[in-house]
């Protein structure tokens, strides 16, 4: 919110901050320190090796469903975020207050997190009654969905419904460790996640860097670049939800 403000005229001051901020973390990182390792057998491996024993755990099929349902979740739960600014400067348009985007986008940023705690008050009871998988299967529907409304609805209201981006994550993270913590040893599993998180990140900028290629020339993303973009990723999401539900029996 208090970077949104002060983005309002000029977008230099919130960059200035955001750089103090940074360097006060990196501060702050180089104080960390690693804690003890007790036991040989927690030792962590060499780094080729680790890459080894991952990929030979993936031959577990759970593992390899949650792998691949956690690279696609992570992609599909970014598209709002990396088109919030966009969709909310071309949705405040029409009501004649694009100039507030920054300040507007921040309230929905902040939101997103409040919504994001809330959500997971609930999660446990949800889980209850749909189970691990069903939990990862509503996450992944609620972000399909969620960018499937975005690319249709360009109006004031749906800015309301950018709020829900991080519910998603709230319901599916607790069970996703829970499916990899028992088939990954400490001594790599930081190296699993990072190699997981890595090849999530790779995919979702491989995608906008593709959408910013198809859209070279324009200035902005209007709202017909949006409903050209934004159903590609819905599909996308529709397709590994698919696939992930015939799969899920098989993984066994």
């Amino acid at each position: 919110m208090i970077g949104g403000s002060m983005s309002v005229d000029s977008f230099r001051p919130a960059y200035l901050a955001t750089t103090l901020a940074m360097l006060v973390t990196f501060g702050i990182a180089l104080l960390f320190r690693e804690p003890p390792i007790l036991g040989d057998g927690d030792a962590a491996v060499q780094p080729v090796q680790q890459m080894k024993t991952i990929i030979a755990r993936l031959k577990d099929r759970t593992l390899l469903w949650v792998f691949v349902f956690s690279i696609g979740s992570y992609t599909l739960s970014h598209v709002p975020y990396v088109f919030a600014q966009p969709y909310l400067k071309e949705v405040l348009s029409t009501a004649g207050y694009s100039s507030q985007t920054p300040v507007v986008s921040g309230v929905v940023t902040s939101a997103m997190m409040v919504m994001s705690v809330v959500a997971g008050a609930f999660v446990m009871r949800i889980h209850k009654v749909i189970g691990t998988y069903g939990n990862l299967m509503l996450a992944l529907a609620m972000q399909t969905g969620l960018i499937m409304a975005l690319a249709y609805l360009i109006h004031p209201l749906a800015i309301f419904l950018l709020a829900f981006r991080m519910i998603p994550n709230a319901l599916s993270q607790p069970f996703v460790m829970e499916l990899i913590q028992p088939r990954t040893e400490r001594s790599y599993r930081a190296t699993y996640l990072s190699v997981q998180n890595l090849l999530g990140r790779l995919l979702l900028s491989g995608s906008v860097i593709y959408v910013a290629k198809s859209t070279f020339g324009a200035a902005t993303l209007d709202q017909n670049a949006l409903q050209a973009i934004l159903p590609w990723y819905g599909l996308a999401g529709i397709v590994l939800l698919g696939l992930l539900l015939i799969t899920i029996r098989r993984k066994q």
